[in-house]
């Protein structure tokens, strides 16, 4: 696409060096409790996951900060899940939602669950997402948004004909005129 790799921000926290692959380890078999973030580990193995979790959205702070500070997203490529989502914004989710961590709900971790090992695997997991008032932030920005299979038609086809609401989080690409879904 020649876009330069300065411009390119990405969410790979372990090639940046923002996280190692230990302390990503230390989820693989356990549910990812986001609470944590608000309140005080209870254990030393809380403690742990508490201090990979902070790191985790002081980046997705800095990302956020990073984004507004270039004018917003020129161009965003992403798909649109079962329920209607697009990155991990999930059925349910504030329309002017920034970047942030967010749990999988059922769905999400259905459909996430061939690259991730199965449900088993990807239940109880959570995912870096851009928020959806980050991605709509520069009103000229080319949004595209790809569905494969005739299961995700009739999401589509809501998310561009009923009104916004976050029970459809692709409707808050309404009103983006570079917004289209392929």
């Amino acid at each position: 696409l020649n876009i330069p790799e300065k411009n390119v921000l990405d969410f790979d926290l372990v090639g940046k060096g923002i996280i190692s692959e230990q302390e990503l380890g230390v989820f693989k078999t356990i549910d990812v409790d986001l609470s944590l973030l608000t309140r005080d580990a209870k254990n030393a193995e809380e403690k742990e996951r508490k201090a990979v979790l902070t790191k985790v959205q002081a980046y997705c702070d800095t990302y956020e900060a990073k984004i507004r500070e270039l004018g917003g997203i020129g161009f965003f490529l992403g798909g649109i899940g079962p329920d209607g989502h697009i990155a991990f914004n999930q059925e349910g989710q504030d329309l002017k939602s920034t970047t942030r961590l967010v749990n999988f709900n059922y769905p999400t971790a259905a459909a996430a669950a061939g690259d991730l090992g199965g449900i088993d695997k990807a239940r109880g997991k959570a995912a870096m997402t851009i928020g959806l008032s980050t991605i709509v932030s520069k009103q000229d920005c080319r949004a595209i948004i790809m569905a494969a299979g005739e299961g995700k038609a009739e999401v589509v086809r809501s998310a561009v004909e009923d009104s916004q609401d976050p029970a459809r989080p692709a409707s808050s690409l309404h009103g983006v005129p570079g917004a289209r879904f392929y």
